[in-house]
């Protein structure tokens, strides 16, 4: 299991919490990759080359499937969502101002879904990912962002979650605020025998009020073997 790396430019005010990696999945032996981009958002959003999970996770389970590989993605049951007056997803809460670029979609990152978690039990991840390959190996890329005006602490940070195959990563803390340009990705997800792996997150900062998990957009990389 490894998360690599690629620096990216960042301004003073936002520094990058992960970096992306440059690999080519499979090219040199000719293997396409099978790839799946889910955007979340409280309303309906066109985003080119995105498959639009929208509406409010705490209200409804919501599903939605890339018609091009079958890989799916839906949000688990409404209780595990805690939103913030009624809602537990924005369609205007992410950052507006490139810091310093989008490395997704402008309209991508602005919308999203969120919970108000400390803390996610195992087994309580608030998505489910379907129609994987039995065993499957993959890479997971999410992306969150909050405006910057709209954040009085230094920083929002949370804690992203990947469950598969009997193993729970739970990542280091990735600071959303201001963020346009970054990513968390981990290569190396193996999928169960039934193809599935599922993805969740928690709140990290130290101020209760504000600790929450932002998910902008998700994306499903298949890789050709384990890295």
């Amino acid at each position: 299991m490894r998360i690599l790396i690629l620096l990216l430019f960042c301004s003073l005010s936002a520094k990058a919490q992960y970096i992306i990696n440059p690999y080519v999945f499979g090219t040199t032996s000719g293997f396409t990759p099978d790839t799946a981009s889910f955007n979340m958002s409280l309303t309906a959003i066109s985003v080119s080359g995105w498959n639009n999970l929208y509406g409010d996770p705490e209200d409804d389970t919501l599903s939605i499937v890339d018609a091009t590989t079958g890989i799916g993605i839906s949000t688990r049951a409404p209780s595990r969502w805690i939103g913030l007056s009624g809602a537990a997803a924005s369609q205007t809460g992410g950052e507006t101002t490139a810091n310093p670029s989008f490395i997704w979609p402008s309209n991508l990152v602005l919308t999203y879904h969120f919970s108000n978690d400390i803390a996610v039990a195992d087994g309580e991840e608030q998505y489910e990912v379907t129609g994987l390959d039995a065993l499957g190996w993959y890479t997971v890329q999410i992306m969150g962002s909050r405006d910057n005006s709209a954040v009085s602490q230094a920083s929002r940070n949370c804690d992203y979650i990947i469950k598969h195959n009997g193993t729970r990563i739970v990542s280091s803390p990735f600071n959303v605020k201001q963020n346009t340009a970054n990513l968390y990705e981990i290569t190396n997800i193996q999928a169960t025998s039934d193809g599935k792996i599922w993805i969740g997150g928690k709140g990290s900062n130290n101020v209760t009020s504000s600790v929450y998990a932002y998910f902008g957009g998700i994306r499903i990389i298949q890789q050709e073997a384990e890295l």
